[in-house]
């Protein structure tokens, strides 16, 4: 990866990876269009998959100055080369548009995790930019925090049978809907981003534990990280392996971002981001995972 490099005004020079970036962001426009004259109708899922797109190309000159991830210009690639083949394929166009838009959901999540925030932000631009960088997170923050990303993951909890609680406890779908609820409507004045990232914190803990009973194969695999368990035996066979490795990259990071500890500080921003964030990865992971390959509960 190039070294970050920056002109004597303090502007950042354009790295090899922005312009990488940028064609496989304009690419996956270009893509969407295709998609849709196919098919003579906007979908939903691929519409989403433009927003999500939009939403990196434009907030590009604010990551400029910062590291990406290492896996994020394959996940782009691969989600572009699978979503191609939309067109090429009537009978499997469905999975492979779901397939496309899982790996691209998967790209939005480690980039967002890769945008500054706003105190970096302050600290790492001069003064005259940092107005023009806040309004680019705030409009990629907003676009990828969809009105629908809640009812689809919501969904996707009840597809895999996680609304229902296991003895007196609250499943996985209530505790994602009191996290968001709390957001929506917050309930305490002081603090309140723990009254719904805990309960989000808890639901993906709760999945998680859940989808490793749900293996067909339950060996004895001390060592290895539950997502990597979970996504080796239940990921969609159209998946590369490398999508698994970054789900559990992501779910570390998120763990860690979820920390009860970091909660006091955190402004509204702040708290919107990580909630969206931890939605984004849940919609992914399980969006991502094929339910027909998980052993009946008994």
């Amino acid at each position: 990866m190039s070294e970050k490099t920056e002109s004597p005004n303090g502007d950042p020079i354009e790295k090899p990876e922005d312009k990488q970036f940028s064609d496989l962001l304009n690419k996956s426009l270009t893509i969407s269009d295709e998609i849709d004259n196919f098919v003579k109708t906007v979908s939903s899922r691929n519409q989403t998959n433009r927003v999500y797109a939009m939403a990196m190309r434009d907030a590009l000159p604010v990551l400029s100055k910062f590291e990406y991830p290492p896996e994020l210009l394959k996940l782009l690639a691969d989600s572009n080369e699978v979503r191609s083949r939309f067109v090429m394929s009537v009978d499997e166009n469905l999975i492979m548009d779901s397939t496309g838009g899982t790996i691209l959901a998967t790209a939005t999540t480690a980039y967002s995790g890769a945008m500054p925030s706003m105190r970096e932000a302050e600290l790492m631009f001069p003064v005259e930019q940092f107005q023009l960088v806040v309004e680019n997170i705030n409009l990629f923050n907003s676009r990828v925090s969809r009105p629908e990303l809640k009812e689809e993951t919501s969904q996707l909890l009840i597809k895999w049978g996680f609304d229902v609680g296991a003895h007196n406890d609250k499943s996985p779908l209530e505790l994602f809907t009191t996290a968001h609820t709390a957001f929506e409507r917050p309930i305490s004045n002081t603090n309140p981003a723990i009254t719904s990232l805990i309960p989000i914190r808890s639901c993906i803990e709760l999945v998680i534990g859940r989808l490793k009973e749900l293996r067909p194969k339950t060996p004895n695999a001390k060592g290895i990280r539950d997502i990597i368990l979970i996504g080796d035996q239940l990921k969609s066979d159209l998946l590369d392996n490398s999508i698994v490795k970054e789900w559990d990259t992501q779910w570390r990071s998120l763990s860690d971002d979820l920390s009860p500890a970091k909660y006091d500080e955190m402004n509204y921003d702040e708290w919107r981001k990580l909630l969206f964030d931890a939605t984004r990865f849940l919609h992914s992971f399980l969006d991502g995972l094929d339910n027909t390959k998980a052993r009946q509960p008994k």
